[in-house]
């Protein structure tokens, strides 16, 4: 008899299957070894993070390519984690009570979504770069604290722009957020999310105590949003997913961090000098 596992269901073909919840219950009297799959985990992916569009003001900024090719970076590459990444459901009730015991029969009120809070963390870099860079980002493009508006207005290439208008766009980035499931092949949630500002540019501080050692740093910053989901997003985020070549991702045929060995090292006395220094010449 051929062994029943379990059936999933598509309700977008850009989506993640989800489990068919019709049939398969294990929690009942007694477990079903047929459908055992049915217990199958969701495991919740690593999310992927898209820059799609960098600050309009970038491009007026000293050594433009540089900024947003960094911020590429820093986005897509670079962080060691990312949250705040939110969508759920809420609905708030209330009632008028029935009879004399407390009784409340309760009718919904409001239906909300949960709004996102981008955070991204990134291990320090040499020099404090990252925390230097979102300096110099928020001091030019969102507000310098002693002008108390865009530095970039100071920057000649803006000013031989005809200062142009600062809105939101001009200020902000727009980020795709997305979680493929194991296949790499679907989406299991996605977010787009413009506006995305600086609320610090990390840490910049001092001290010293004797005794104790160095330390690591952590640079944490949590971003304004404004989100987007569904279909259209998914669908967005299915089409990036696209653009991956799966057949390169083959860890084990990595180039080597080394070709060989260098030249300033090849001429020193080490294992293979020893072996010909140990062996006698040829004798005529």
């Amino acid at each position: 008899m051929a062994i029943t596992t379990t059936s999933t269901i598509s309700m977008n073909s850009n989506n993640t299957p989800q489990l068919d919840m019709s049939n398969g219950g294990q929690q009942g009297l007694m477990v079903n070894p047929l459908f055992w799959a049915t217990s199958s985990n969701y495991i919740r992916q690593k999310v992927m993070a898209v820059l799609i569009s960098a600050p309009g003001l970038m491009q007026y900024m000293p050594n433009a390519s540089y900024q947003m090719q960094a911020l590429k970076q820093l986005i897509e590459v670079m962080p060691q984690k990312i949250d705040g990444l939110k969508q759920s459901l809420e609905w708030e009730y209330d009632g008028v009570p029935i009879g004399h015991s407390g009784l409340k029969l309760e009718s919904p009120l409001k239906a909300s979504r949960e709004q996102s809070t981008p955070t991204f963390s990134w291990a320090e870099k040499y020099g404090q770069a990252i925390t230097k860079y979102w300096t110099e980002f928020g001091r030019q493009l969102i507000l310098d604290p002693d002008l108390q508006v865009p530095g970039i207005v100071a920057e000649p290439a803006y000013i031989s722009a005809g200062s142009p208008a600062i809105l939101a766009s001009q200020q902000s980035f727009t980020v795709l957020y997305f979680e493929p499931d194991l296949t790499m092949t679907k989406i299991t949630n996605a977010w787009l999310i413009s506006n995305h500002m600086p609320k610090t540019a990390g840490p910049i501080e001092g001290s010293r105590e004797m005794g104790a050692g160095s330390e690591l740093t952590t640079v944490d910053i949590e971003f304004t949003g404004v989100q987007q989901v569904g279909q259209q997003i998914d669908q967005m985020a299915k089409n990036y997913l696209n653009t991956l070549q799966l057949n390169g991702l083959r860890p084990l045929d990595l180039a080597g961090m080394a070709n060989g060995i260098a030249s300033n090292v090849a001429s020193l006395q080490g294992l293979a000098s020893e072996i010909t220094a140990a062996v006698l010449p040829p004798t005529a």
